[in-house]
């Protein structure tokens, strides 16, 4: 077992070089067909004596090992979302349902094909100085979605997440759709899940609504035991509660 140092001197660490098994400091260890070495990280060199079928642990000898380089964690999508909070630069003003938030136009049409085919267009929603009216959804769902169009990160919680799935829907961001339906996935419980259903079938969010109905069916007495005024919703929609009464 050998070592060459980083200006090409090489010094032999253990073994005769001739076939066998012995233990030993320096030549007087003898190893058969070592395959492969490894150092632990305080410098403990481990060899594989293949025909040995042994792990050899060098414990004297001290491999001195570089400490691992880290690098700093990227701060860009924090330093992105950042902006959402400061208009300093914002270019662009929203409005939803009443309320008003700023964005930067430069980010929006680099990231969505809608707000591209929006914002520079030659209409009214395309002026410098106009402000853009955007229904069907709430002032927190399109700071999630404007969020997401920043830093590709989905940050919602229960009460939103289907607004946002709705939103991003209509304008394509199919990604975020899927991120949406995993939280959904990961999140649904006895609380929430009849409430999502009923707005998946509302809104024909296909996915979500065959994923809240399969719990919603499993877990139809939890539910009524923890949400059951929840289930008065169902109410509303006789067909849908035909579905989930199916098979309970």
């Amino acid at each position: 077992i050998r070592k060459v140092s980083q200006s090409g001197a090489v010094t032999t660490l253990a073994g005769s070089g001739d076939p066998g098994f012995a233990d030993g400091v320096g030549a007087a260890a003898s190893f058969a067909s070592p395959d492969g070495v490894a150092i632990d990280g305080e410098g403990t060199l481990y060899v594989a004596d293949w025909d040995n079928h042994r792990i050899r642990k060098m414990a004297s000898v001290a491999i001195p090992v570089a400490p691992p380089a880290y690098e700093a964690l990227s701060t860009f999508s924090e330093d992105l979302a950042t902006l959402l909070s400061d208009d300093t630069l914002a270019d662009v003003t929203f409005s939803i349902d009443g309320e008003h938030i700023r964005a930067h136009r430069l980010l929006l049409v680099s990231r969505s094909k809608y707000f591209r085919v929006m914002l520079m267009s030659s209409f009214q929603e395309g002026q410098s100085d106009s402000i853009v009216t955007i229904g069907d959804t709430t002032p927190d769902a399109f700071r999630a979605l404007l969020r997401y169009v920043y830093t590709d990160r989905l940050i919602c919680d229960d009460t939103s997440v289907v607004d946002v799935m709705r939103k991003a829907q209509e304008i394509e961001l199919a990604r975020l759709c899927s991120l949406c339906l995993q939280y959904c996935r990961k999140e649904v419980a006895p609380t929430n899940a009849i409430s999502w259903l009923v707005q998946a079938d509302t809104h024909m969010l296909s996915d979500l609504r065959a994923l809240t109905l399969a719990y919603v069916k499993r877990e139809f007495r939890r539910i009524r035991m923890v949400a059951r005024s929840s289930l008065l919703s169902l109410s509303e929609s006789p067909e849908l509660m035909l579905q989930v009464m199916d098979g309970v």
